[in-house]
């Protein structure tokens, strides 16, 4: 399963996480877990249920502004 760490621009409210989290989780995503004080998100997902881009998506409609990508396939 890949695995996308997020590295988010600027402190986020715990609501928005929270909904974005949901929203990921409806749409499949396996594993989501996000670090405060680092502003890094780590997204464990399935290709066939969520692509790269919809994550992106998703993060981006609840303004959680993402400062890079790093894609890690296993």
């Amino acid at each position: 399963m890949p695995t996308v760490y997020l590295n988010l621009s600027k402190f986020c409210l715990c609501g928005r996480i929270t909904s974005a989290q949901h929203a990921l989780y409806v749409k499949g995503v396996d594993s989501f877990s996000y670090d405060l004080i680092e502003k890094k998100a780590k997204i464990v997902y399935q290709e066939d249920n969520i692509s790269i881009d919809e994550i992106k998506e998703i993060m981006e409609q609840r303004y959680l502004d993402i400062e890079s990508i790093e894609e890690i396939q296993s």
